[in-house]
């Protein structure tokens, strides 16, 4: 009896964790391409829960340019 509340309490508490985990973490991804494709050598990605917050684009000239989003005034 008593495992069974337990198990049922992980797998309800679980999910809420995770979508939790998911929103408050944040992830870089980045892309480097051998060969630059249309001059462009590297993307660079910060994501939080499903929105790329931020995003970086490396040109094979040296330079770059960022995309931010902007919060609410």
């Amino acid at each position: 009896m008593l495992i069974t509340a337990i198990a049922a309490g992980v797998a309800l508490i679980g999910p809420f964790a995770y979508v939790i985990l998911r929103h408050v973490s944040a992830t870089r991804q980045e892309i480097e391409f051998a060969v630059p494709q249309d001059k462009v050598a590297a993307i660079h990605l910060d994501i939080q829960g499903d929105t790329v917050r931020n995003l970086r684009i490396f040109y094979a000239d040296g330079t770059w340019s960022e995309v931010r989003e902007l919060d609410p005034a």
